[in-house]
């Protein structure tokens, strides 16, 4: 595969210039840490233009709860400035080492989606840089077509100079997580849906557990967590990445093979296994960032790396959600890592014209590359999620075709329109409109 030249940083107030000489071949990309598991941000043979100096934090409203900070600023440094106020993020992914303006190209979702929807419901405004028209500022009012493209927009719209964010209260920075044992898919996917009874929450399901030819079985082995606010605890300075007391732990002290079929069998049923006991009451950003516990994790895989393959599918077809797991744990292929959210509640509009979001159930599976035969096992995943009316994430992609991602976006032709003449990526050169047969 093609890879990008070594990124170029953009100096504050310097990017419409940088842009501008990005003419011809290949065109360029912005690009914010690099933690995209596909490549959505990488341009093969054309230049990468670094957000990392755009760090400032622009305007901050500690009465309102709003806040303006370049694309560079971090989720962890954004964290860590409100907490002690009394905010927090609304949407926060599994890390805190992303930057503001890769979380709104990729208009990411966290473990509460139920109650906040996408970041791009949270976002107020936003400065854009276009190689055509120069700086342009860009809300729900003020050029909201271009807007709604920006949110989920991959960084193909302009580069997002800066971000004008609403926050929302914080409650406490602990806490109590229930962990929950279950045995089939049913009993999983009924209490994620119990959005009332928790503020954040997930299910593991173990792949190796499911009996993949036993097609009416929906037997598992599963964990579902629960964690809710313990209110007026502290002063916010655990709901950001400096309450991780083991950052970097995990990754160095597991070796490579520990993450093979046969290990991790061993791995995921002794997690399963362990005592539940009472709720356990934890730092709140220990929840929000499980994997900022690990560093530098790519070497786990092995060499040839791995696939993800994250999806939606929409409230009313369960029967796609056990077939999609069902087919993640054929033998020999298995999914190593099986995630589980509730998406819904009362955020169903997507925000913006790429936005990953809706009413139903989200499923992230991570599988060792394994050449064609992993990419057969995931052109199979992706047509059950689309016959059942759902979607593909761009932001972990690595190998959608172009009618895969037109039956996941169907306004994928009024975002084109706003893309950027400029700008391109792997993603888009595979994906774009005119690659549809």
């Amino acid at each position: 595969m093609e890879v990008a030249t070594a990124a170029e940083e953009l100096a504050p107030g310097a990017v419409e210039d940088a842009l501008g000489n990005s003419a011809g071949g290949q065109g360029s990309l912005p690009r914010g840490a690099g933690r995209s598991y596909g490549d959505t941000a990488v341009n093969g043979g054309g230049r990468s233009l670094s957000t990392g100096r755009l760090g400032r934090i622009l305007a901050w409203d500690q009465e309102r709860g709003e806040i303006e900070a370049e694309a560079g600023v971090t989720l962890g440094q954004l964290c860590d400035r409100v907490a002690a106020a009394g905010w927090i993020v609304p949407c926060c992914p599994g890390t805190a080492r992303v930057t503001l303006g890769g979380m709104v190209a990729s208009d990411v979702h966290g473990k509460n989606h139920a109650h906040t929807g996408t970041l791009g419901e949270h976002v107020l405004g936003l400065t854009l840089v276009r190689s055509d028209v120069g700086s342009i500022r860009c809300s729900p009012t003020e050029h909201p077509e271009l807007f709604r493209a920006t949110l989920g927009g991959l960084g193909l719209t302009g580069v997002i100079e800066s971000v004008r964010l609403r926050l929302l209260p914080l409650a406490g920075d602990r806490v109590s997580v229930e962990r929950i044992r279950c045995r089939s898919l049913e009993s999983v996917l009924a209490l994620l849906r119990q959005h009332d009874r928790y503020d954040y929450g997930l299910a593991w399901v173990d792949s190796f557990s499911i009996k993949p030819a036993k097609v009416n079985s929906a037997s598992a082995r599963c964990l579902v967590l629960r964690a809710t606010v313990v209110p007026g605890h502290g002063q916010g300075s655990g709901a950001g990445p400096r309450a991780l007391r083991m950052t970097g732990a995990l990754a160095r002290f597991t070796p490579p093979f520990l993450f093979r079929r046969a290990t991790m069998r061993l791995v995921n049923r002794a997690y399963f296994s362990a005592p539940t006991g009472s709720a356990a009451t934890r730092p709140l950003g220990s929840f929000l960032f499980p994997q900022d516990e690990a560093h530098d994790t790519n070497h786990l895989y092995g060499a040839r790396g791995a696939y993800a393959h994250h999806s939606w599918i929409p409230a009313g077809e369960d029967p796609a959600v056990h077939e999609l797991l069902r087919r993640a744990a054929q033998p020999g292929a298995q999914s190593l890592v099986t995630v589980l959210k509730a998406f819904g509640g009362k955020h169903r509009d997507a925000p913006g014209l790429l936005s990953f979001t809706g009413s139903g159930t989200s499923i992230a599976l991570g599988f060792v590359n394994e050449g064609d035969r992993t990419r057969r096992q995931l052109d199979a995943l992706d047509a059950i999620v689309l016959d059942a009316g759902g979607k593909l994430y761009p932001a972990k992609d690595a190998r959608m075709s172009a009618a895969s991602f037109a039956r996941s976006f169907p306004r994928v032709q009024e975002f084109a329109r706003h893309v950027d003449p400029a700008l391109s990526s792997n993603f888009w050169r595979r994906v774009a409109p005119e690659a549809v047969p």
